[in-house]
């Protein structure tokens, strides 16, 4: 129990590890200081270092000292031992440690010339080799404009002489710390090494280690090349075509170039972190150098769910390759299996939409343009608890409330492409404030890509303000027993629910914490991943001939999945349902279309108690509403003189075809319309025209007819 007491601690930081270099290097093993000789470091660099071995939170490591500019030992880098497991780090700095000049003592010698090397390791093998070597402790990247301050600056010239690896990083690396050092460093001759090609290797200590010369330095310095910097003028257009070539990307799913990915939070050193998660099975941080690397770049910060959606167990055992990934199809089946566990829909056809809608939240953003699911129905018929199995399963599934915050609302699905469930639409058009105005803006935009919502907000404590643009794009699932206003109706797809019989189903109860939801989506996450690929492919191929307008560009995200994934039976059904909503619609739009149309030729109309009217000016005014769009079709040009004479007959305004006038030595086809007769229809449709007119015709001096 004494011995116990008495044990040191292990060394956690790096003001641990600092009392201890003298007692690591004592403690290097003949085994690794006979690694260190093999990469080219003398025993002579490694004692005057003191590159030691010893135990860093329970692992391992070789502990290389950093000296400041006097010789204190100030850091210290460590790099696992041979033959440690791959799952170690390679190289590792200590928690609390900086980033530091290795070299910063060699310096004060005043050398005629200094190497800065990429890493700590390669410049040991240089200095094995008389070269005042130097290197940051954190790769290429950090060179900060304090450390040139440890080259002394006398009347004399030096060689500062750059040697990165042989790579892409390395090349970029070094002509940015050299034209750093020639805007501060004017004194100081400038030379790149552009290693020759190593074969397998690619940095320095491959150098040395495959070079057969006798003076290995001379070697080395043979390949050093005068740096000339690049003009101001080139300086930014090679700045300006770099940052063009990064594609924007949104931090919640899409698709780049040959892979899809979703953005997920995961718990990293202890920490909820953001990760990209790729269909082929890559994995890295969702920062923006990370990005930059692959040729994209995020539009805005990602945001972190301490709520990881994909279990963690199970994300490891996708990009290990492990374990089973089910199909899509198996996954359509499943989520639609839930849904009947818990509901009972009239029309049975409504289990295959509303499963097939939530596995198309996965694949949104590879649409222009996804529907809204509009759940409807008297209260107990089950509407909350669809809405509560969409937020639980769908893609960063979130449940609000018509009360909610219309600007968290927002930047939710901004900041995470949250599939919504909004529960209690209809109340947004019963109340009239600043909030419900603002969320009713959200959903209308919502549907389609590239639609943003613009906020002028403030930007710091002074009252500064500054214009942000947020990206309201998601699939949202609405539930209200009355129904939407017109120009939300028509972006969703409607599902009617009645309260059921079934006892099991009325009395089963959804519990949010259970592991069955946590389960299910481990299954969904890596099989629509693997999906996305086909997915993508068939969102650019497949075509909606059944429908027309933004009844096919509703329906085809769903109908992809269904064809995508082989369900062939849900795909009839949603086909079926689709045309009968369709049908329906039309119906149902009889009315507003009266409406419209009296609206149009009150204003064609103006003030004049009869005008000829053209089909031209009817058709143009009318093709602006999106009910009336589809004639814009070449395709639908021969129809819409049956369909207006129909409407006009059906109104009382005229009872025989378009007659043909002459208007600027020019055939046009229309009617005359009276005013009474247009007063007469309105009073008999209930139509409320407005107190003026907005544009009116002109009369015209017509030939005889």
């Amino acid at each position: 129990m004494r011995q116990l007491r008495n044990r040191r601690p292990m060394p956690k930081t790096i003001h641990d590890l600092l009392p201890l270099i003298g007692e690591y290097h004592q403690a290097l093993s003949p085994e690794v200081r006979q690694y260190l000789n093999a990469r080219g470091i003398a025993d002579a660099i490694i004692d005057k270092r003191k590159i030691g071995q010893g135990k860093f939170v329970v692992k391992e490591w070789i502990t290389v000292p950093i000296d400041d500019a006097n010789g204190e030992t100030v850091q210290v880098v460590l790099r696992r031992v041979p033959n440690a497991p791959e799952t170690q780090l390679r190289y590792m700095n200590p928690k609390e440690s900086k980033a530091a000049l290795f070299g910063a003592d060699l310096l004060q010698g005043d050398p005629d010339t200094i190497m800065c090397c990429e890493g700590v390791f390669d410049a040991l093998a240089a200095a094995s080799h008389g070269i005042c070597a130097i290197s940051g402790t954190t790769g290429v990247a950090t060179f900060p404009e304090e450390w040139f301050e440890y080259v002394l600056k006398t009347p004399k010239k030096r060689k500062f002489i750059v040697c990165f690896d042989r790579d892409d990083a390395g090349a970029k690396g070094a002509q940015t710390l050299l034209f750093k050092a020639s805007q501060i460093r004017s004194d100081l001759e400038l030379y790149n090494i552009h290693l020759p090609d190593l074969g397998a290797g690619k940095d320095l200590t491959d150098f040395f280690l495959q070079c057969t010369a006798s003076d290995k330095k001379d070697a080395l310095l043979s390949h050093a090349q005068p740096y000339t910097p690049p003009t101001p003028r080139d300086h930014l257009l090679e700045a300006l075509s770099s940052e063009t070539n990064l594609a924007i990307r949104a931090p919640s799913q899409g698709w780049c170039g040959s892979w899809g990915y979703y953005v997920v939070t995961v718990r990293y050193e202890g920490e909820f972190k953001p990760y990209v998660v790729t269909s082929d099975k890559q994995c890295f941080p969702c920062e923006d150098t990370e990005w930059s690397q692959r040729g994209y770049q995020p539009d805005r910060a990602a945001l972190v769910d301490r709520s990881c959606r994909w279990e963690q167990r199970q994300l490891i055992q996708f990009l290990r390759n492990e374990g089973e990934i089910l199909s899509l199809l198996d996954v359509l089946q499943y989520v639609r299996e839930v849904f009947s566990r818990y509901v009972d829909f009239p029309d049975s056809r409504c289990f295959s939409v509303v499963a097939t809608w939530v596995v198309m939240t996965y694949f949104y953003r590879l649409f222009p343009a996804v529907p809204y699911l509009h759940l409807t129905g008297l209260k107990g018929s089950g509407k909350t608890k669809v809405l509560q199995i969409t937020a639980l399963i769908g893609f960063n599934g979130e449940l609000v409330t018509s009360s909610s915050s219309a600007a968290s609302i927002t930047r939710l699905v901004d900041s995470s492409g949250a599939t919504l469930g909004v529960d209690e639409a209809e109340d947004m058009w019963s109340t009239r404030d600043e909030n419900t105005g603002a969320l009713q803006e959200v959903l209308r935009s919502g549907y389609k890509k590239g639609i943003l919502v613009t906020k002028c907000e403030k930007k710091d404590g002074d009252g500064n303000h500054v214009v942000v643009r947020l990206d309201p794009f998601s699939p949202k699932a609405m539930s209200g027993i009355r129904g939407l206003e017109d120009a939300l109706a028509s972006r969703c797809i409607e599902v009617l629910m009645l309260r059921t019989t079934n006892r099991k189903v009325a009395n089963a109860e959804i519990i949010p914490s259970s592991d069955d939801w946590q389960n299910l989506r481990a299954i969904i996450y890596p099989a629509t991943l693997d999906a996305m690929p086909a997915i993508e492919q068939a969102a650019r191929q497949f075509e909606v001939v059944q429908l027309m307008g933004r009844d096919a560009e509703l329906w085809k995200p769903l109908f992809v999945v269904a064809k995508v994934a082989g369900a062939t039976d849900m795909y009839e059904e949603l086909l079926s349902y689709a045309l009968e909503q369709n049908a329906k619609r039309k119906d149902g739009d009889g009315d507003m279309e009266i409406g419209k149309i009296l609206t149009c030729l009150y204003e064609l109309l103006g003030s004049m108690p009869s005008a000829f009217i053209t089909v031209d000016d009817i058709f143009t005014r009318l093709a602006a509403e999106d009910e009336f769009s589809f004639f814009t079709d070449p395709k639908e040009r021969s129809k819409r003189g049956k369909w207006l004479n129909s409407r006009l007959k059906r109104l009382a305004l005229w009872e025989r075809q378009a007659e043909v006038r002459s208007i600027d030595g020019e055939k046009k086809r229309g009617y005359v319309i009276e005013m009474v007769k247009l007063q007469k229809a309105s009073e008999r449709h209930g139509i409320a025209f407005p107190l003026e007119s907005v544009t009116s015709v002109t009369e015209v001096q017509v030939s005889s007819p």
